[in-house]
């Protein structure tokens, strides 16, 4: 027996910018999440995924990996405190519900020891001008393996202000040209300008342009 409980109405975050924390409820999005900090402040962020409709507990319960994560770790590295509702019905905070259950709801699963009510988080101090850029190479199969093989070795290199991940497969969502393509997917703490100059000096084989970045600020 089981029972399953829709949480899509308890979707409330409220951001608290003078302790730099936000208090998310369950069954939040984390586009809302993401909205309701931008809304609040131009210069703090979250580390956690990069796809809006995701549920914002269901992430943190699995870990939660984002574009901020290789700075500011993971979405359950950065909260503080939650609400948790037990079996026997019980409200448990942090102190109430002890250190081990606090550590298993933050990436061991979502689920086996009770309801999370809401998340207590830690805000990112974020620089105002941010950088990202989606590419898609097409190449013969020998220069894209040695373009991939090169990624390899570069992005654990880069400073952790930087994420690059890069995808490879076959009719991939960004790919220009049909068969085996590479999609390169980045974000960088900083401005168009550093961003192309550091890829320029480790990476020159993504052969990266100006107008393929988009320079933004994180309210936008």
């Amino acid at each position: 027996m089981f029972v399953l409980i829709d949480m899509m109405n308890l979707d409330r975050v409220s951001v608290d910018l003078e302790s730099e924390v936000a208090w998310v409820e369950g069954g939040a999005t984390l586009g809302q999440t993401y909205f309701a900090i931008a809304e609040s402040s131009p210069l703090h962020g979250f580390s956690v995924g990069s796809c809006p409709t995701v549920g914002i507990g269901g992430h943190i319960a699995g870990g939660g990996f984002g574009l901020l994560s290789r700075k500011y770790g993971l979405a359950a590295d950065n909260v503080v405190d939650a609400l948790l509702i037990d079996a026997e019905g019980h409200l448990l905070n942090r102190a109430a519900m002890g250190d081990d259950v606090f550590w298993a709801i933050r990436g061991v699963g979502g689920g086996n020891w009770g309801v999370v009510y809401a998340w207590k988080i830690r805000l990112q101090r974020v620089p105002e001008c941010v950088t990202a850029f989606i590419v898609s190479r097409a190449r013969s199969e020998g220069r894209l393996l040695d373009l991939v093989n090169k990624w390899q070795h570069v992005a654990p290199q880069l400073d952790d202000g930087f994420y690059l991940s890069c995808f490879l497969g076959a009719s991939l969502p960004e790919a220009k040209a049909a068969g085996i393509t590479a999609t390169f997917k980045g974000f960088y703490l900083g401005t168009k300008v550093e961003a192309l100059k550091i890829l320029n000096e480790t990476f020159p084989e993504l052969e990266i342009l100006e107008a393929e970045c988009k320079e933004m600020s994180c309210d936008k």
